[in-house]
């Protein structure tokens, strides 16, 4: 793979866990909670998930907020 895939891959990932949280912050925000939220914490998990296994993959070290 090279850098510029590497970035690529990295930007996607990191914008996938950047747009859960929004979206978690925007169904918070509409007046959602406890149950309503259970599976967009779940996809949250997920993209966090994937962003730990692409840095440890590509020895690139995992942000802090995630």
């Amino acid at each position: 793979m090279t850098n510029l895939e590497i970035i690529n891959g990295w930007e996607a990932c990191w914008e996938k866990y950047v747009t859960k949280i929004a979206r978690i912050d925007e169904l918070k925000a509409a007046g959602r909670y406890g149950y309503q939220l259970r599976m967009p914490y779940k996809s949250l998990t997920i993209a966090i998930r994937e962003m730990r296994e692409f840095c440890a993959t590509h020895n690139i070290e995992v942000p802090k907020c995630v």
